[in-house]
């Protein structure tokens, strides 16, 4: 009721435009689909990955990764993390946790409900530090680490660094776009999103996107 999302099958390419909703109820969407049609045997046959853009991957190929940041508030890092077990999630949950079990006993009520407070926020930064001699397993582990955050489609709020500084968001390193369309309601248009979305497929094509 908070929120939907848009989105257009074309062949094997999926493209969405989320407006208050995440990517998972457009995949929940076509499970349900499938079922409805019989064709339950597909269900373990497809799923929603998204696509990092080229350049960005042979950077962080070239340079490797120097640091990974996670940001998600403590709300997010425990409640939701029963329905979003998100490698993101998967590493600031065991923090988030081990910060509230410090006030479960506290005789301040307020302190004991802090996982209901969602004005409190878990940062986590794993780094390499290149100055010391060796660790080429840990930095292996630390690229591997980014490019599980990269392919895991519900994964958002996260910074990587590169070997050179650079830096990366989520929004940097997948192929996406930002369009402005009409506000109806809570939503938008679907004919307005539905149009944006046909137009940016034609986008991709041309481009040569969707042959990666």
């Amino acid at each position: 009721m908070e929120g939907d999302i848009f989105f257009i099958v074309s062949g094997n390419h999926i493209v969405l435009c989320p407006s208050g909703a995440r990517e998972s109820v457009a995949l929940s969407y076509i499970n349900h689909s499938l079922r409805k049609a019989g064709l339950q045997r597909l269900l373990t046959r497809f799923s929603i990955e998204p696509v990092a853009k080229v350049d960005k991957v042979k950077l962080l190929e070239q340079e490797g990764v120097k640091k990974v940041s996670l940001n998600a508030s403590l709300y997010e890092a425990t409640v939701d993390y029963t329905e979003r077990k998100t490698t993101k999630m998967n590493l600031l949950n065991g923090f988030a946790e081990e910060f509230i079990a410090l006030f479960a006993k506290d005789s301040n009520k307020d302190l004991q409900e802090v996982e209901e407070m969602e004005n409190l926020s878990v940062k986590l930064e794993i780094s390499f530090d290149s100055r010391k001699k060796g660790g080429e397993l840990g930095r292996e582990r630390l690229g591997k680490t980014a490019g599980m955050l990269i392919a895991d489609d519900e994964d958002q709020g996260f910074t990587i660094i590169t070997g050179g500084n650079k830096r990366l968001t989520a929004d940097e390193i997948r192929i996406s776009n930002k369009v402005r369309l009409a506000p109806h309601g809570n939503s938008v248009f679907r004919s307005g999103a539905c149009d944006a979305l046909e137009d940016y497929l034609v986008d991709l094509d041309e481009s040569g996107m969707l042959e990666q």
